[in-house]
């Protein structure tokens, strides 16, 4: 009897200390089919960032851009503001051609108390840390202020802070687009910030660049090209095609010296693009048909890609092409 009595007692101890499974979890691991975060943007390396979880907003979405290959340490702690109960997982996720998709790494615990910890080694990229609690909150639990720090060793940890014409222009350098005459990629960026739920769309991306777009095809004194008075613009593909296309020698055996530069331009263009923006979309813009369509083989068009950086601007290139 007394052994029964403490293989019961040893049982239910046992119980007690094993944690419930986690709630909230997405089936398919997929980030943006499941989580609507509150963003809190780019994260500085080495500080702490706060994610302030509540019944309202029960996810916190934090971001870092590598440049090149680093290790990188993401880890929860306590706040000047602790909150006793927070048991806080993390999800990482990786940008790719397809959106956040699936996580590539998740942690509950592995950091002191009930905090997580994830070390891993990355290569260049655009990366999201998702912090939750592992339990659902609900109305009358108040609030869980958790602290998030991100530690970075290594070459890729040193990538400028957004694209600007500067980091631009060093990245395009023997960029050029040949089709009957060679044209260089003019960086270009939006005055104001898109909401982040805001599509990037062909009329949103004509009102926002209008003046860029009209200086493209004015002569010197500022007069409209011969037949450019009437503009339209229309999707032309995927971005990221695009961008792949213009990195890619078409006979790498074969290929002259001019090619070679163009295209090791064109992919550090992709390369500072993928890093640096989300939701990249690719237009065309040109003469416009009497119907409102865009028309083909009817002189000089531009090419526009354009993602959305990490402060909400639009930010991307136009660059020229003569098809007739």
């Amino acid at each position: 009897m007394k052994y029964l009595a403490l293989l019961t007692s040893l049982l239910l101890l046992a119980c007690a200390s094993e944690k419930a499974v986690e709630t909230e979890v997405s089936e398919d691991g997929k980030f943006d089919t499941w989580w609507s975060p509150t963003t809190h943007g780019e994260v500085s390396f080495g500080e702490q960032a706060i994610a302030d979880i509540t019944y309202e907003e029960k996810f916190h979405a934090f971001d870092f851009v590598l440049d090149g290959p680093a290790t990188v340490a993401i880890e929860t702690e306590f706040t000047d503001e602790p909150a006793a109960d927070a048991d806080p997982v993390i999800y990482l996720y990786e940008y790719t051609d397809e959106g956040w998709g699936g996580y590539i790494a998740r942690d509950d615990d592995g950091g002191e108390d009930l905090h997580s910890r994830i070390e891993t080694t990355l290569g260049a990229g655009q990366f999201r840390v998702v912090v939750k609690n592992h339990f659902t909150l609900f109305e009358d639990d108040g609030r869980f202020e958790v602290g998030l720090r991100i530690s970075c060793e290594g070459a890729g940890c040193d990538a400028p802070s957004e694209i600007n014409a500067g980091n631009f222009a060093s990245a395009s350098e023997g960029a050029n687009y040949t089709s009957e005459s060679d044209y260089a990629p003019a960086f270009i960026r939006s005055e104001s910030r898109i909401d982040a739920n805001a599509s990037i769309t062909a009329e949103r991306v004509s009102e926002t660049f209008e003046s860029t777009f009209t200086a493209f095809f004015e002569d010197e004194e500022g007069e409209y090209f011969e037949g450019y008075e009437t503009l339209t613009i229309a999707n032309a593909g995927d971005a990221d095609e695009f961008l792949s296309e213009l990195s890619t020698l078409e006979d790498p055996d074969f290929a002259e010296d001019y090619e070679i530069e163009e295209a090791e331009g064109w992919s550090n263009v992709a390369g500072l693009l993928r890093a640096r923006t989300t939701d990249r979309a690719f237009f065309k813009i040109g003469t416009r048909e009497e119907d409102g369509s865009l028309s083909s083989d009817d002189g000089l068009y531009g090419y526009i890609v354009v993602g959305r950086d990490g402060a909400g601007h639009l930010v991307g290139f136009i660059v020229g092409s003569v098809e007739t």
